[in-house]
């Protein structure tokens, strides 16, 4: 046997075992698998009658300190909330939220309409969902379609699985984060702060993480009346309304 025989044999021997290996390493190295999109709608929107609180959670929150002797009737808006309950009844919602300290704010929303009571101010604030206006109405704080803050997130590119979660069932998403890794252990939530979690049988929202706030929702039997204004808003309302009215009717004759 010739020498070159000899080296292109060894050659094509080498050849057939790297084309063996390869395969194998490939097969050992297998990506996790793209969780399964599950059937419906990802997130419902809140029915017509329905009442759910939100408890909020803050990395510091014990430790937090909030001057309730400020004198501005706005030193709310230093606060955080600790609960928000929310009713709604058709197109009427009420939000009452309370902070830290215990101090209640309240909102009411109809239809392009907002009213605000804060504390320690007997008045209702109206704000209106101005579109028009430049950069929108910074004062009026809608309500998404779905009646659920925080959860535009929700999506098929945000999906990364289902994991059994507080007794039940949850999807997981991850706001922009596509291509992230499956999650399939209620084990892998707890090193994650941006997340949202939505309850796999009746697609309602059961926590939400971001930047260190942890929201947890817990849904109440729902209203079985329509909400009615409280009484100093109708007030209010009728009081405005009669005041426009005579602003707009047409100064008498002179003669």
């Amino acid at each position: 046997m010739n020498t070159a025989f000899r080296i292109r044999l060894r050659t094509t021997w080498l050849l057939g075992i790297v084309t063996l290996v390869l395969p194998m390493a490939a097969a050992g190295q297998e990506s996790p698998a793209i969780p399964k999109l599950p059937d419906g709608p990802l997130l419902k929107p809140a029915p017509d009658f329905s009442q759910w609180v939100i408890t909020f959670s803050y990395p510091a929150d014990k430790t937090k300190k909030i001057d309730s002797s400020a004198p501005s009737s706005f030193a709310y808006l230093n606060a955080y909330p600790r609960s928000v309950v929310t009713t709604r009844t058709g197109a009427m919602t009420r939000e009452v939220s309370t902070d830290l300290i215990g101090r209640v704010s309240e909102k009411w929303y109809l239809g392009s309409l907002e009213y605000r009571k804060i504390p320690v101010d007997p008045i209702w604030y109206q704000n209106e969902n101005d579109s028009e206006a430049r950069g929108g109405n910074i004062n009026f704080t809608p309500l998404p379609s779905s009646g659920f803050r925080g959860f535009d997130g929700v999506s098929a590119q945000a999906y990364t699985g289902t994991v059994h979660y507080q007794d039940r069932d949850c999807l997981v998403f991850i706001p922009d984060g596509k291509g992230a890794a499956p999650v399939t252990s209620a084990d892998q939530l707890a090193g994650m702060d941006n997340i949202l979690l939505v309850d796999a049988t009746s697609r309602l929202p059961v926590e939400a993480r971001a930047k260190g706030v942890v929201r947890v929702f817990a849904f109440m039997a729902p209203p079985s009346q329509k909400l009615v204004l409280e009484d100093d808003l109708v007030a209010q309302i009728k009081a405005g309304n009669e005041g426009r009215a005579r602003l707009n009717q047409r100064p008498p004759r002179p003669y």
